[in-house]
C-alpha cells in the first residue's frame, strides 16, 4: 500500500470516528433534554396534586359557608340539584362494604373537562346501582368549584378533597388527573385508568369488575 493511499485510509477512518462521535453527542443531548423536560413536567404534576398554586386556577369571589355534618365533613349547596361535600379527613367506612367507582377530577384540568360527558353518562347509567359512584374534585378552592358547577352542573354531589387525603390513601403514587379507579368491598384497588377515559372503556371496566 502506498503512503498516499495509507493516508487516505487513515483520513476516512478518522472522519468515520468523528461522525460517529458527533451522532452520539447529538443523541445524548436529545436524551438529556427530553429527560429533563419529563422530570420538570412530572414535578409540576406533583406540585399540582400536593396543593401548590396553579397559574390557571383563578381566584373566586364567591363566599361560602360550611355547615358541619355528623361525620365532620361539610355540605355546600350549589343549587337545588347540586351539592359539594367538603372532605376533612379520610374515612375508610365511606368505601367499605360495597365496590366503588371513583373519578378524580378538577375544574382547572382540560383533560378532566373533556371527560365531563363521560361522567354525566356514568351518573345517569350507574347511579343507585350495587356499587358507589364518587366524583372527587382536586380543585384548590371550594368557591372555584362552586362557580364552575353553577355554570356546568352534574346534578350530582361532588366531593371536594383539597388535601388529597382520599387519593393518598388509595394510590399514594398518583401524580395527575383525571384518574378513574375501581375499589373492591375491602377498599383494595382493582382497576385504574390514568388520563381521559372513553365511555366504552369505562363500560368494559364496569362489566368486568362491578358485575
Amino acid at each position: 500500500m502506498t503512503k498516499k493511499s495509507n493516508n487516505s485510509h487513515i483520513i476516512k477512518k478518522n472522519l468515520t470516528l468523528i461522525i460517529t462521535v458527533i451522532i452520539f453527542l447529538i443523541v445524548f443531548y436529545l436524551f438529556i433534554t427530553t429527560f429533563i423536560r419529563y422530570i420538570d413536567t412530572n414535578n409540576e404534576y406533583t406540585k399540582v396534586l400536593d396543593g401548590e398554586s396553579h397559574n390557571n386556577d383563578a381566584k373566586s369571589d364567591t363566599k361560602i359557608t360550611y355547615p358541619k355534618t355528623d361525620d365532620n365533613s361539610s355540605i355546600v349547596k350549589v343549587d337545588d340539584n347540586n351539592t359539594i361535600k367538603i372532605i376533612n379527613k379520610y374515612d375508610e367506612q365511606d368505601f367499605k362494604g360495597k365496590k366503588s367507582l371513583i373519578f378524580f377530577w378538577a375544574s382547572w384540568c382540560s383533560h378532566c373537562l373533556a371527560e365531563n360527558d363521560v361522567l354525566k353518562e356514568a351518573i345517569e347509567k350507574y347511579n343507585n346501582k350495587d356499587f358507589n359512584l364518587y366524583i372527587i374534585s382536586h380543585d384548590y378552592e371550594a368557591s372555584s368549584l362552586v362557580d364552575y358547577l353553577k355554570a356546568n352542573a352534574f346534578n350530582y354531589q361532588i366531593w371536594f378533597d383539597k388535601d388529597r387525603v382520599i387519593r393518598k390513601h388509595i394510590d399514594p403514587e398518583a401524580s395527575s388527573v383525571p384518574l378513574t379507579y375501581i375499589l373492591d368491598e375491602n377498599v383494595n384497588l382493582i382497576f385504574e385508568h390514568d388520563g381521559e377515559i372513553a365511555f366504552e372503556q369505562l363500560e368494559n371496566a364496569v362489566n368486568t369488575y362491578l358485575k
